[in-house]
């Protein structure tokens, strides 16, 4: 992280043309795509390297990591991931305010804003079109000040998930690689449709450019099963595999370098890039094997007894969420193997009203973390590192919106 956060400085004194306006970072998933969990897991790991970075939320947010936090919680029992939530009729928008703490940034912000929607609003982009999100006007901070001053977040008002993503200069897409969709969709026709009704309404006057804002591609989940595990050491190809769309696809679409290593080095065409993700991640037992962490209720499958971590890499050696999956520390634990389903169920719970809201016993289909092992996350604060490092490098000029 250290590194990091010298190179990001290097970038902000050599390249960086200062924009009053804040670096604002959305998020893209699917029902099931994990958007909960990572969410509640990117705010816990900020929160882990208070050298590194310092993280505030505003009011509703907090209560987000607040709960989530407080369920997922494995110290004395196991923790409970999230269940599918119900739908009503207000959307709200929460944020989280990331400083990096050896950047001198005192005249800008960078914000991530994510809209507590189901999944089905990501997916449905032209019935979304109808759907009007809102967030108030309401300070933000985490109790501390960390901030010299508190601020006011502006009200901002967003016509469906096409509007929110052309406000952002960067996107993490979550990639669920147990996704099904119903009505013959796939992650080629959605994201298809979704690249360019976001084209059009970015270019209304035909004058088509490629999109400009800075995309991560991560696929989640890849603590699930053991071909995933290692997959994810080449997560450009998982990721390209699982949306169904080549290369060139892309590049119709964004600015995407084809050549893995020089998008190793920020420059303006360089603006897409892919991660292996495991908000969760897998905990090392007494012998050092890495052993599954989320156990499915009545599923017999177990992960394979002489399986290793793998190297996963991450885009560039120097970014690090302080969560090392290589770490050597052994966990004690003697706990049964956890199980993996076929088909999981989902473990969503991203929006309003979830069912488990107040009760900590696991319900009939709820997945849990087993009770004391040490989770190791992976590549939970990388995908934003990276769009940071782009954004700094060369701010993407967004479009108008009406």
């Amino acid at each position: 992280m250290a590194n990091l956060i010298a190179s990001l400085k290097n970038i902000v004194q050599e390249n960086f043309q200062y924009q009053s306006r804040d670096i604002r970072i959305g998020i893209w998933g699917t029902k099931g795509s994990g958007k909960t969990i990572f969410l509640s897991m990117l705010y816990d790991a900020l929160e882990a390297s208070p050298d590194e970075w310092l993280v505030a939320a505003d009011p509703e947010a907090r209560q987000f990591v607040k709960k989530h936090r407080r369920e997922m919680d494995n110290n004395r029992k196991p923790g409970l991931l999230p269940l599918p939530n119900e739908r009503t009729d207000e959307i709200p928008i929460f944020s989280y305010v990331l400083k990096p703490q050896r950047l001198n940034m005192s005249t800008s912000k960078i914000v991530l804003e994510f809209i507590d929607a189901p999944g089905e609003f990501y997916e449905h982009i032209y019935n979304a079109n109808d759907i009007i999100v809102r967030k108030k006007k309401k300070s933000t901070s985490n109790g501390n000040k960390i901030f010299e001053n508190d601020y006011e977040e502006v009200e901002r008002e967003y016509k469906g998930i096409v509007d929110y993503l052309m406000s952002c200069d960067g996107i993490i897409f979550l990639i669920d690689p147990k996704a099904s969709f119903k009505d013959g969709d796939s992650y080629r026709s959605l994201l298809i449709d979704l690249f360019q009704e976001f084209q059009e309404r970015s270019y209304p006057n035909n004058d088509f450019e490629r999109l400009e804002q800075y995309m991560a591609f991560c696929v989640t989940k890849v603590d699930d099963d053991d071909n995933l595990w290692h997959q994810a050491r080449d997560p450009q190809k998982l990721t390209l595999e699982l949306m169904g769309l080549k290369m060139e696809r892309i590049q119709t679409y964004c600015y995407l370098e084809p050549n893995k290593e020089k998008r190793n080095q920020p420059h303006k065409n360089n603006r897409c890039q892919f991660f292996g993700v495991s908000a969760i991640g897998r905990y090392q037992d007494s012998d050092g094997k890495w052993r599954k962490a989320i156990e499915y209720p009545n599923q017999n499958n177990h992960t394979s007894p002489d399986i290793q971590q793998p190297d996963i890499p991450t885009p560039e050696n120097l970014y690090s969420s302080g969560f090392d999956p290589e770490d050597s520390r052994t966990n004690k634990s003697n706990n049964p193997e956890p199980n993996t389903p076929k088909n999981p169920p989902p473990s969503e719970g991203f929006g309003l009203n979830s069912k488990n809201s107040n009760n900590l016993e696991p319900q009939k289909h709820q997945p849990t973390i087993k009770k004391g092992v040490e989770c190791q996350p992976i590549n939970v604060i990388e995908p934003i590192a990276w769009l940071i490092g782009g954004i700094l490098n060369c701010p993407p000029k967004l479009p108008n919106r009406k």
